[in-house]
């Protein structure tokens, strides 16, 4: 996103891009099982052991898995991780570096400032305006110039409304 397309978001008349399936990103369940097949040696049940459900009870009726099975093992996993850096590769903007996204970051915020100080300037005229009853006509183009307010023409005085 540029600064020239933040208008467009902020008004909200772009929509979001779909985001991709969750479960994509969710590998650590598939990984935990497969690491926890690779030298597996199922234990007997002690019978003085409290019966605490834990993690690794899910796991001890895996079969074995021998080393040399293991790139074997992993392809349904790696696949997945491929699909979901595809997917990331199709949403907007992600060929974007870290400092490219702060430099906008800061126009932003500089945009953001100088609205607020247009902003407060306005409140000002408003507040002066409803307190006299009068129009200030005392702005002068700097004066309007340095509180960023539009000006009516080169040499005029600028009236609040």
């Amino acid at each position: 996103m540029t600064v020239s397309q933040d208008t467009d978001e902020i008004s909200g008349s772009t929509q979001r891009p779909a985001m991709p399936p969750s479960h994509l990103f969710d590998i650590l369940p598939a990984l935990h099982e497969i690491l926890s097949r690779i030298d597996h040696t199922p234990s007997a049940p002690d019978p003085t052991e409290h019966d605490n459900a834990d993690l690794g009870t899910a796991y001890t009726n895996l079969h074995p898995l021998d080393p040399k099975e293991l790139s074997t093992a992993i392809l349904p996993l790696k696949a997945q991780i491929r699909r979901g850096q595809r997917e990331l590769e199709k949403l907007p903007d992600m060929e974007r570096t870290v400092a490219e996204q702060e430099e906008e970051i800061m126009e932003l915020e500089s945009r953001i400032r100088r609205q607020e100080t247009v902003l407060a300037g306005l409140d000002d005229m408003t507040a002066r305006d409803s307190t006299t009853g009068i129009k200030d006509d005392a702005f002068t183009t700097a004066q309007a110039l340095s509180r960023n307010v539009p000006q009516k023409g080169k040499g005029e005085a600028v009236v609040a409304a």
